[in-house]
């Protein structure tokens, strides 16, 4: 009897350690099917040559990021312009910085789910010097909640990705939907003057019916043609002229005669800068150009920059 509860207590043991083994290699296995791969997309950004964001906002035009020889190009359409080397320098950063967090879904049935079909999800493709691409699917982005209410402003987030024709869904750390989902004139160069204002020496006015003023510095002194001006109103006026940009892009506008108005800026080592400025009678606003940003024009109306850089005498005058 004692005999046959031995054998009986030696079969529940085995038996116990066979589930055992075949579960641990079960996990073991399931395990190893689902292991993240935080490896999914290298770009060697030194490699990158063009850059292109489809959305379905945008009717099938996609935003063209161009790499040449000086810097980068952004287009869409027939309208080229230069792009800011910050904005270029976030989307490769954002690229080469991709962070997988998990694996979400490992089928392709659960893309609507996160706004990855074709129809939802923002493709960004790059190609490398070869032409060969990879695309980047950017879907829903999952907000994370503030750690407190002072920080209520700096939202955090994560995206959910798919790359190339993989149909597995990842969750990338950062909002980059948000990132990619901007409008053409967002990744352009605003810029459109940027001068030291401690080096300028001479502004030269001209406008309408040949008339012309002269801000020039003569020892130290400023002077308006031959009367000494106000020289804090000087200095507000180099302040102003030190910086500016426009994100009024007037790319349908050709001139057809030669600046109403303009603007030499001049002084010690500093390239010339010029501005320009043609007034649309009809619509009551201007067109404008410098040789900061010279392959655009800016709009602005009677009140804006337009006003601010083209002042009369009585502006440096006491």
């Amino acid at each position: 009897m004692s005999k046959n509860i031995n054998n009986k207590v030696l079969v529940g043991v085995l038996a116990s350690l066979a589930i055992i083994f075949l579960g641990t290699n079960y996990f073991r296995k399931n395990n190893n099917k689902t292991t993240l791969k935080t490896d999914i997309i290298a770009i060697d950004t030194s490699q990158v040559s063009k850059i292109r964001i489809q959305k379905v906002a945008t009717n099938g035009t996609e935003i063209t990021f161009s790499k040449s020889t000086q810097d980068w190009q952004v287009s869409q359409g027939t309208i080229s312009s230069v792009m800011k080397p910050e904005n270029i320098n976030m989307i490769l950063g954002q690229l080469t910085q991709l962070t997988i967090e998990r694996l979400v879904a490992k089928t392709k049935d659960k893309w609507a789910t996160y706004q990855l079909k074709d129809a939802t999800a923002i493709k960004v493709i790059v190609e490398d010097n070869q032409g060969k691409p990879t695309t980047l699917y950017l879907g829903k982005i999952k907000y994370e909640k503030p750690a407190n209410q002072y920080s209520q402003y700096n939202l955090n987030g994560s995206t959910y990705i798919r790359v190339n024709d993989d149909p597995k869904v990842y969750s990338a750390k950062g909002m980059l939907s948000n990132t990619f989902n901007r409008d053409f004139n967002s990744w352009r160069n605003s810029d459109f003057l940027k001068v030291d204002k401690n080096s300028v020496t001479k502004i030269q006015f001209d406008y309408p019916e040949e008339q012309r003023l002269i801000l020039h510095k003569k020892d130290s002194v400023w002077n308006i043609g031959e009367i000494i001006a106000d020289s804090t109103k000087v200095a507000q006026y180099l302040t102003t002229i030190s910086y500016k940009n426009n994100s009024k892009f007037a790319d349908t506008f050709i001139p057809k005669t030669k600046a109403d108005y303009k603007i030499r800026i001049e002084g010690n080592n500093m390239n010339e800068t010029i501005i320009e400025a043609y007034k649309d009678t009809i619509a009551s606003k201007f067109y404008l150009k410098s040789t900061m940003n010279p392959q655009v024009f800016f709009e602005s109306d009677s009140i804006g920059i337009f006003k601010q850089l083209f002042v009369s005498s009585d502006h440096f005058i006491k």
